[in-house]
């Protein structure tokens, strides 16, 4: 058994809800697997955690329940039929969950849980958990997952990945190749500049990020505000840079045409640098950057961030050198971001990357 976290999954409420879905025929209650959602098994494995079932259908749940959501059969949490209730209004399950975690991270999706589950837990489990209640009449949504989600980045570990390569500059025939649609293959828009920390720019991103899951739903495997204007008190470039994660970034068809429709352009294509896409706003005052999961550009992203707003001479270090890339490369942008390659690398290696 590994240390990652776990997933405990329920099946009556938060898979299968007592009502049908929005735009469903209710069913006959001998029926109700019509109301499972055959996506929840690929938005539930995109978590990256180990699940496991909590629920009374027990071994059943392997047979009728994961092949029709596209789980692989899954550990089975063992309820005793001869345990005791516990009393004090404790969650029968809470006790035998708590056994089979062994100190590990864990999330527990259940619609029946209650703040003396939680504040049982607090005081008997070693280990970071979450009790999160999924309301039984819609199952689980959206939100429910964004809340695993952001929970499960701060119960883990971040796996570092490797330093970069050295920084460098792209030839003419390499700018052309990674060029989409009607663009300059190096020069900008509008010369780079760089400006002053605008407090406004996370409502910025909080604005991009709320119309890139209303476009995309749940192909949205993680959304990240990233560059400098995610770090506090850094000057930068007014132009918001974002890490959008899904399951296959080749596969253009099912992320692409929905991101143009709510105003993004495909402009940069990168096979050779994880897949990368890069979609811009029409006024190139967003990137987009498009990766799959785990990878390690976009860890390094986060990791730069994250060090970033915990390091102020590393933060005015490389404000220093953005002004003087800014100064001398105006009008290259490849230019202008392989003249910060090398102070990038050092706060990197600061940072923890080999």
């Amino acid at each position: 058994m590994t240390d990652g976290p776990l997933i405990f999954l329920d099946v009556d409420g938060p898979l299968i809800p007592f009502r049908p879905r929005p735009g469903a025929a209710d069913t006959p209650q001998q029926e109700w697997l019509h109301r499972l959602d055959p996506d929840d098994g690929r938005r539930l494995l995109a978590l990256g955690a180990t699940l496991v079932w909590a629920t009374t259908w027990m071994d059943t749940a392997n047979e009728l329940v994961a092949p029709r959501i596209g789980l692989p059969p899954l550990p089975v949490v063992p309820f005793p039929d001869d345990d005791h209730l516990p009393g004090n209004g404790l969650h029968w399950k809470t006790i035998p969950l708590i056994r089979w975690a062994d100190g590990r991270p864990f999330v527990w999706l259940d619609d029946e849980l209650t703040d003396t589950d939680r504040g049982w837990v607090a005081d008997h489990h070693p280990g970071p958990a979450l009790l999160h209640r999924v309301d039984p009449f819609t199952g689980l949504t959206d939100d429910d997952l964004t809340r695993v989600e952001q929970w499960l980045r701060t119960a883990r570990p971040r796996r570092t990945p490797p330093m970069p390569p050295p920084s460098v500059r792209l030839t003419p025939e390499q700018l052309a190749r990674r060029t989409v649609g009607p663009r300059t293959g190096d020069v900008p828009v509008k010369p780079i500049t760089i400006s002053a920390y605008d407090p406004g720019w996370p409502t910025r991103f909080a604005r991009e990020q709320a119309r890139i899951r209303d476009a995309l739903g749940t192909r949205v495997l993680a959304l990240d505000h990233v560059g400098s204007t995610a770090v506090p008190g850094l000057p930068a470039k007014n132009r918001i840079d974002i890490d959008l994660i899904v399951a296959d970034p080749t596969d253009e068809d099912t992320y692409v045409p929905d991101l143009t429709a709510a105003g993004y352009e495909l402009r940069t294509r990168e096979p050779h640098w994880y897949e990368h896409r890069c979609l811009w706003t029409p006024g190139h005052d967003v990137n987009l950057h498009v990766f799959g999961p785990d990878c390690d550009e976009h860890l390094r992203h986060l990791i730069f961030r994250d060090w970033l707003r915990t390091h102020p001479a590393d933060r005015d270090l490389y404000a220093a050198h953005k002004f003087e890339a800014a100064a001398r490369h105006p009008n290259s942008a490849s230019a202008y971001v392989h003249a910060k390659g090398a102070v990038v690398r050092e706060i990197l290696q600061r940072a923890g990357l080999r």
